[in-house]
């Protein structure tokens, strides 16, 4: 409820905390996995999540190579719900984004905020605009794809799309077989590459 008042009030309010590692077994699966899940009491987590607009879960890319992972370096942000972990949102967000504050503030408070975030006094936010489902997935691919001119001639060259056409334009079966194995897709188009440079 205080929370609420300070959005009553013209305040934007931001939650940060960690997350625990859960192993949850299904019963329809193999084996138990892990889950990261909110560091928060079984009470309080609930109220939590249902309150918030948006439970965006951020973490270090880690791609599985040889068995070995490799990266850690770029910290993504996560939007929608996954096996490994929980997140929401509910303003159209990219499933998977850079973590950039500026384009997270303007998708969760709209364009027109101010450099503390707020809506000038009176004035209500604009909502933020709802992205296509191509952009949507543009950006997840962007997100994993090493090189997007190079992965771009790689699907050119393979049929999958025409010359002038995007990331938002890959059909979305191909695209969740990158999302799936993005380092073996990668890898292909490294391969690629290579190839032709040797021609």
């Amino acid at each position: 409820s205080r929370l609420n008042a300070l959005m009553s009030a013209g305040m934007n309010v931001v939650l940060v905390g960690h997350s625990r590692r859960v192993k949850f077994e299904m019963p329809e699966t193999a084996g138990a996995y892990d889950k990261h899940e909110l560091n928060l009491s079984k009470f309080v987590a609930p109220l939590v999540k249902e309150w918030a607009d948006a439970m965006l879960f951020c973490n270090f890319v880690v791609t599985v190579q040889d068995g070995k992972g490799h990266g850690g370096n770029q910290r993504m942000v996560y939007t929608s719900p996954s096996a490994p972990w929980e997140a929401k949102n509910r303003h159209g967000m990219p499933a998977v984004m850079a973590m950039d504050a500026g384009e997270i503030s303007r998708l969760l408070f709209g364009e027109g905020c101010g450099s503390s975030g707020n809506a000038p006094d009176g004035e209500k936010q604009a909502p933020p605009p709802a992205a296509s489902a191509g952009d949507r997935q543009a950006d997840a691919l962007a997100a994993v794809i090493d090189h997007a001119k190079d992965a771009l001639a790689f699907m050119i060259s393979r049929g999958i799309i025409t010359a002038g056409q995007g990331l938002e334009e890959v059909p979305a079966e191909y695209a969740a077989r990158i999302l799936k194995t993005p380092a073996r897709f990668n890898n292909s188009v490294k391969e690629f590459m290579e190839g032709g440079a040797c021609r």
